[in-house]
């Protein structure tokens, strides 16, 4: 049985590493490079805590809050566009509470073993692992208690990881890296964190070591469907290569790749920023949540990784050098002496995110052998190999996992025509 996975970030290898390990023939197939797309300058983290979708009561007038701010982490472009503009008015039907309180547990019941699922990867594949857990750092106390309240409310849907208040005090002793501003935290003792281009770096190489065949900057051009388990991938340079079955996992480049056999997937880009740089100052220890900036701070072995944005319907992949600098400029107020000396590189990427923040998951009715592994928004890199996990369940044993049952594409009312 032959596969292709077609794209080579962390979800794509995810799946490749999995279909590999179930015994399916793959091959990669990757636009430019392996891990250069929303992949490479994300924050790295393994956080179940934080896989609720956006939609949800308050998330608009949140939202509003944000792009108002000077700096806010989120901007929406406008955009006379009719599949844009149906997204929108998607997301706004997804924000009851209802339907929030359902996807939060569908996420939660997807996530909840992702740390343990990369600990079973850096068994056999290398990368920079880290479990100091996530700090969230509160500029006031006041603005914290809310994160508390989330905790709570995460226990009741199963989340089982350990939850502590820390004050200014312990504070300071936890984490010297912290400025005075600082006036609280919650350590999330559970979370994890990897350094995302190790990752990708070590699962590719991984690949390649046992023969799997992996194509760079060799960009898709279309798919073609020639009936039950026979598929044609036609690159741009003509090529095509066949397969039994196909798992797109484009992220922000899936939907107009199924649009040429018919499938429409209502999946949107949430553009992001980052910094990577080795600096001058305290260090980090723990990866670090700006709460009232929402900006990521990442701690690697030599180097901090300041990463945030959220801006919808910007599907240019430069760098806003204004989005960027409101990055650096927000985070460094939680940070006592850190200062960017020397950049490793500045990153700008495209979440893969659906109207109700779920990723798309499973086969597609009426395409026999076409999966879909995409629409993971802000937590990709969390559930990669959970993802490839049932991926390679779906594909080489032909079994639905519960887990995955909420995600499949089935719950939009537009499907293949």
């Amino acid at each position: 049985m032959k596969t292709i996975v077609i794209g080579g970030g962390a979800i794509g290898l995810a799946c490749a590493f999995h279909l590999q390990k179930a015994g399916s023939e793959v091959t990669v197939i990757e636009a430019s490079e392996c891990g250069l797309g929303a992949s490479r300058g994300n924050a790295g983290w393994i956080v179940p805590f934080l896989s609720s979708p956006r939609p949800g009561p308050g998330a608009v007038t949140a939202a509003f809050k944000e792009i108002r701010k000077r700096d806010g982490a989120v901007r929406i472009r406008t955009k006379l566009n009719r599949s844009y503009l149906s997204w929108l008015i998607d997301f706004l039907q997804n924000s009851t509470e209802k339907k929030h309180r359902l996807g939060t547990q569908a996420m939660l019941n997807f996530s909840l073993n992702a740390v343990e699922s990369f600990e079973k990867m850096k068994e056999v594949v290398p990368f920079e692992f880290y479990k100091e857990g996530l700090l969230v750092a509160a500029l006031s106390e006041s603005s914290l208690h809310n994160m508390v309240e989330s905790h709570k409310e995460m226990q009741g849907y199963g989340y089982n990881g350990d939850g502590k208040w820390i004050d200014s005090k312990q504070l300071r002793q936890m984490e010297p890296a912290l400025s005075d501003k600082v006036q609280a935290g919650f350590h999330l003792v559970d979370e994890g964190h990897v350094r995302p281009e190790s990752f990708l770096k070590g699962t590719s190489q991984y690949l390649k070591d046992l023969g799997v065949e992996i194509l760079e900057n060799h960009p898709v051009e279309k798919l073609f469907f020639a009936g039950a388990n026979h598929w044609n991938v036609i690159l741009k340079n003509g090529e095509t290569l066949k397969a039994d079955n196909i798992v797109m996992a484009a992220g922000a480049h899936s939907k107009q790749l199924l649009s040429s056999i018919g499938v429409s997937l209502p999946m949107e880009r949430a553009k992001g920023v980052s910094i990577t740089a080795q600096g001058i100052g305290i260090l980090p220890k723990h990866p670090l949540k700006l709460l009232e900036v929402n900006v990521a701070c990442t701690p690697f072995s030599d180097s901090v990784r300041l990463s945030g944005t959220y801006d919808i319907g910007y599907d240019d992949v430069e760098i806003n050098p204004n989005r960027l600098d409101a990055v650096i400029r927000n985070g460094k107020q939680y940070l006592r002496d850190w200062n960017p000396q020397k950049v490793d590189f500045t990153w700008a990427g495209h979440r893969p995110v659906t109207p109700d923040d779920l990723p798309v998951l499973g086969p597609v009715p009426k395409y026999e052998g076409l999966f879909l592994a995409t629409g993971h928004g802000t937590v990709g890199l969390t559930l990669a190999p959970l993802t490839g996990e049932m991926i390679a369940a779906a594909v080489c044993k032909e079994m639905i996992v519960p887990e995955m049952e909420p995600f499949t594409i089935q719950r939009f009312t537009k499907i293949a025509q």
